[in-house]
């Protein structure tokens, strides 16, 4: 079934599937999992999980460099100014509107590539009630909620090793 709630990342595929291979045989591999970044998403996708086994995550960093003008098909297909960094976020312990959301900064990478400088673009999408993102909510977002997007998706990105 799908799980809309779970937040999951590329990191999780490993701690995932090393724990569905274990499974079968009875191999112990939770010492293995704990050293890695991710996290074991197994009991969550067999809907055997726990209190204690609900993702720690509530957020994660997407961040993508524009290629640049790539033609396939004759069809351009990305841009220099395709350059975004965005903050996905699943927490129901936040406020209506705040609990499913999708925040894009875009910026143009010959210019910006450590996003530095003031976006180009802004996209705020409610995914609760937009899951298409057909509506760009960023311009009637309050000024809390834009603030504090802003502020994690700069420690996001800016953070290293045990501070992420």
């Amino acid at each position: 079934s799908i799980r809309p709630e779970v937040l999951g990342t590329h990191v999780d595929i490993m701690p995932t599937l090393l724990s569905l291979a274990a499974a079968p045989s009875g191999t112990d591999t939770s010492t293995a999992i704990c050293d890695m970044d991710g996290e074991n998403l197994a009991p969550l996708l067999l809907e055997k999980s726990t209190p204690e086994d609900r993702p720690r995550r509530s957020m994660v960093l997407i961040e993508y460099i524009g290629l640049g003008p790539v033609i396939r098909y004759q069809h351009q297909e990305d841009a220099y100014n395709n350059t975004f960094v965005a903050l996905r976020l699943i927490d129901p312990t936040l406020p209506k509107g705040w609990q499913n959301i999708k925040y894009v900064e875009y910026r143009d990478c010959r210019y910006d590539w450590n996003f530095t400088n003031e976006a180009k673009e802004y996209e705020l999408f409610d995914l609760a009630m937009d899951p298409f993102e057909m509506t760009n909510i960023y311009s009637s977002a309050s000024k809390e909620l834009l603030a504090r997007l802003q502020k994690v998706l700069r420690e996001l990105y800016t953070c290293a090793g045990e501070s992420c």
